[in-house]
């Protein structure tokens, strides 16, 4: 799960999933945290020391109801993001691009 450094002005949390654009997504959480270099330039979006921490929604949720809350009840005022893939399309992707090695220019070396 990732949020924003500054979840509590976006209200977002994003369930990230490998091969379905996260990284675009990531790149667009850094925007909103401030960063204002091009998409092209923000890299190492996948260090989860750039975002939010989710221990910080669970505490505060657990400071509303006075015990300790489950995740639903965490993230219930949250808008919740996740992108999920065809798994027959990811499938064949990952064959084609590990296995067959192919590019748009033919077969890699």
């Amino acid at each position: 799960m990732i949020v924003p450094k500054n979840w509590r002005e976006y209200r977002t949390i994003y369930a990230s999933n490998p091969k379905t654009g996260s990284s675009s997504y990531k790149r667009w959480f850094n925007r909103i945290q401030g960063d204002k270099r091009p998409y092209n330039e923000i890299k190492h979006v996948h260090q989860m020391g750039k975002y939010g921490k989710v221990k910080e929604l669970i505490s505060l949720a657990n400071e509303r109801l006075g015990r300790n809350a489950t995740l639903p009840e965490a993230f219930e005022s949250l808008f919740k993001v996740t992108v999920v893939r065809n798994p027959i399309t990811k499938l064949l992707s990952g064959y084609r691009d590990k296995v067959q090695r192919v590019t748009e220019d033919g077969l890699r070396g």
